[in-house]
């Protein structure tokens, strides 16, 4: 009788749980849907702003001097520790640094292109 009962108790706390958790995710995805429809309306513009300014942060020289300073030492990096018979491993250690600032050197035009309007010329 004592087994039986606690078989019931635990499936009913199992339930209760999944239904708690339908119940947070309905929250978070009614939050999320309904969020933008009323920052459209207001037309929040801190967030252009903020914008703005990480676009005019990415395109500043003194970013881009930093970060060609750091990937002429990362490629010197890679040709000490390529002389020194490091071989494919240090290369494995030293690609996600490259991959990284390429990235952030070319971060301007990735974020001039989204954040700024679009004007395609059709030949």
């Amino acid at each position: 009788m004592k087994s039986t009962n606690k078989i019931i108790e635990t499936e009913l706390a199992s339930k209760s749980a999944a239904v708690s958790k339908k119940v947070i995710v309905f929250c978070v995805l009614f939050f999320a849907v309904i969020t933008p429809i009323f920052c459209q309306a207001n037309q929040i513009t801190q967030l252009d702003s903020w914008a703005t300014k990480v676009l005019e942060l990415f395109q500043s020289t003194w970013v881009k001097a930093i970060l060609l300073i750091a990937l002429i030492v990362e490629a010197i990096g890679v040709v000490v520790a390529g002389q020194q018979g490091g071989g494919g491993q240090m290369l494995k250690k030293f690609a996600p640094w490259i991959i990284g600032t390429i990235v952030l050197l070319s971060a301007s035009g990735i974020c001039s292109y989204f954040l700024q309007d679009l004007s395609f010329k059709l030949k």
